[in-house]
């Protein structure tokens, strides 16, 4: 009878054995879940440091851009003002065109009257 329960203890003692091999195997498998998701938790949260640069970079840049586009709009506003200014310099009213056109006939007049004396006294000259 000692006999049997020597040999029931030892089946016992083995079985225990085992179990507490599994249990330090679950505790091993754990432990390395553990370290994985305490190094996917680490990633994770670089990524959410990089994506908090990144925002703040796409922030500057849409403001930058905000700033070009105002500084754009008002630089175009200061040449077409330019630009009409110029177009006005150089715009002719019907009344100047009549005036120009009468002070044209005028100096032609006068340019024909030089010519034609010029033109005598040379007569002159030859003789």
């Amino acid at each position: 009878m000692e006999e049997l329960l020597r040999s029931f203890m030892n089946h016992i003692d083995k079985k225990f054995e085992e179990i507490n091999q599994r249990f330090e195997q679950i505790d091993k498998r754990f432990n390395e879940v553990d370290g994985k998701l305490n190094n996917l938790t680490n990633e994770m949260k670089d990524v959410k440091t990089g994506l908090v640069r990144l925002e703040r970079r796409q922030s500057a840049l849409e403001e930058n851009l905000n700033n070009l586009a105002t500084e754009s709009r008002s630089h175009f506003e200061k040449v077409e003002e330019e630009l009409e200014q110029h177009r006005d310099a150089f715009k002719i009213h019907s009344s100047d065109l009549n005036r120009v056109k009468t002070d044209v006939d005028y100096l032609s007049s006068k340019t024909g009257i030089h010519d034609t004396k010029l033109n005598y006294i040379e007569k002159q000259l030859e003789l």
